[in-house]
């Protein structure tokens, strides 16, 4: 049988797979979870990424912090109920205490809400960009993609 549309039907559906690893991968990472040993009834799991993070972190106060055990979190961190939108001066400290420690972050990561947060922080040189006339037509910007800093850029 012959389709229609697609040259290569291999190199399509390679495609199609991969961004759907993708996409698993990244909410396994991003959970917050702690790992799980496994057994011959339960699966293993890896821990979320929030689960490792033991320094150079803004937590909230009335929240948890993740339980050990050689050096795997058995225990995933609780967030708090306090609930606090994302600040400027927050990811300033966070980023500080990351180059203090001896880190270079490149990219941060944050929930939709907070994200929308990030896109106002004070700095952001114009809401809109020129483009030629073979282009296209001028964009309005109402995110921010990436955040220039003393010690580097970070990719939002």
């Amino acid at each position: 049988m012959t389709k229609s549309g697609r040259a290569k039907e291999i190199a399509y559906q390679l495609s199609k797979r991969s961004k759907e690893l993708k996409r698993d991968l990244e909410l396994s990472v991003t959970q917050n979870s702690a790992a799980v040993a496994g057994s011959s009834a339960t699966a293993r799991a890896m821990a979320g990424m929030e689960t490792w993070i033991a320094s150079n972190k803004d937590n909230y106060t009335d929240g948890t912090t993740p339980v050990t055990s050689s050096g795997a979190a058995t225990t995933a961190p609780t967030d708090g109920t306090t609930v606090r939108t994302l600040t400027e001066a927050q990811l300033k400290t966070v980023l500080a205490s990351a180059w203090d420690s001896g880190g270079d972050p490149s990219t941060f990561m944050v929930g939709s809400f907070n994200k929308q947060q990030a896109s106002t922080f004070s700095g952001i040189a114009t809401l809109y960009r020129d483009t030629a006339p073979k282009v296209g037509q001028t964009q309005i910007i109402g995110a921010a993609d990436v955040y220039v800093l003393n010690s580097g850029t970070l990719a939002a």
